[in-house]
């Protein structure tokens, strides 16, 4: 695969031509008074981190609409998407396990 690079901004991912990295990422969740759903506050900033260093990298040519990111909880997706509007990022598509079925990226990233 042409994304199997090693992807590195702060020692994150090494994945020496294998196309599958996991991220272990320190965190906490939290969620809103009114509602059971989980977010983590640490996953989403870290998701962001890899997706502008995707982004940025020379070597891989990949744009916005060819990168999705999949959230396990409704207040995930909800802050993901938040998070890469903030950043300019929104036409990455945030969704829940159910909203992808059925559909293809090139990079997906579960958070």
């Amino acid at each position: 695969s042409r994304y199997a690079r090693t992807v590195n901004p702060n020692g994150y991912i090494n994945a020496d031509g294998f196309p599958l990295c996991f991220i272990g990422v320190n965190g906490k969740h939290y969620h809103e008074i009114d509602s059971p759903s989980f977010y983590n506050l640490n996953e989403i900033t870290t998701t962001v981190d890899v997706i502008k260093h995707l982004l940025l990298d020379k070597h891989i040519n990949i744009s916005t609409n060819r990168i999705g990111v999949i959230g396990g909880f409704r207040s995930q997706v909800i802050k993901l998407r938040q998070h890469l509007r903030s950043e300019g990022l929104g036409a990455i598509n945030v969704g829940g396990v159910e909203d992808y079925q059925g559909q293809e990226n090139d990079i997906i990233i579960i958070s």
